[in-house]
């Protein structure tokens, strides 16, 4: 243990770094972007940890909450994170100073678990922060040259197929249609 982690969605594309962001905020143990699902928290809250962009500097109440959200996400069929993340930390008493403004907000919001066990200090950062635009992700991966999962990926058989061999079956070159 004793790794901090950083978790960012795979087709993420990078305007700047994060890291600076993440070190304005030396005493939260849970960063995160914001997210409006699941919609049950987000009603309670106004807004929700979005899994796409959270940092977890490790420590006992970190490892604890992991373990059970990992151990929950193994006991599941259809494990979602986010909703099994969000429902963990309701679970300890996560609370913020007031409601939440999951879009029109320009301000980081810390809240705090409130757990017998151990407290957690969890900070939402300001949605605004984080560019959406799917379009301008999708021009930016066909000018790197990326490739995505052709829609029917999951119905082509790659039984006995190199490695080089499935992905040129399953894969095609971004496109932005």
């Amino acid at each position: 243990m004793g790794y901090d982690v950083f978790l960012a969605d795979s087709d993420a594309i990078w305007l700047r770094n994060p890291f600076p962001i993440l070190a304005q905020f030396p005493h939260s143990d849970i960063l995160a972007s914001r997210a409006s699902y699941p919609e049950e928290i987000y009603e309670r809250l106004g807004a929700t940890v979005c899994m796409g962009f959270v940092y977890f500097q490790s420590n006992p109440g970190t490892i604890s909450l992991w373990t059970s959200v990992n151990d929950e996400m193994m006991r599941t069929k259809q494990p979602d994170d986010q909703r099994i993340f969000n429902r963990a930390l309701m679970k300890l008493g996560l609370t913020f100073p007031r409601k939440l403004n999951y879009v029109t907000n320009k301000v980081h919001d810390t809240g705090m678990t409130q757990s017998k066990a151990y407290s957690l200090n969890v900070t939402m950062l300001s949605h605004a922060m984080f560019r959406r635009d799917l379009s301008m992700k999708q021009l930016a991966a066909k000018s790197f040259g990326l490739w995505m999962l052709r829609p029917d990926w999951q119905t082509i058989s790659v039984a006995n197929l190199t490695m080089s061999e499935m992905l040129e079956a399953v894969a095609q070159p971004y496109t932005t249609s």
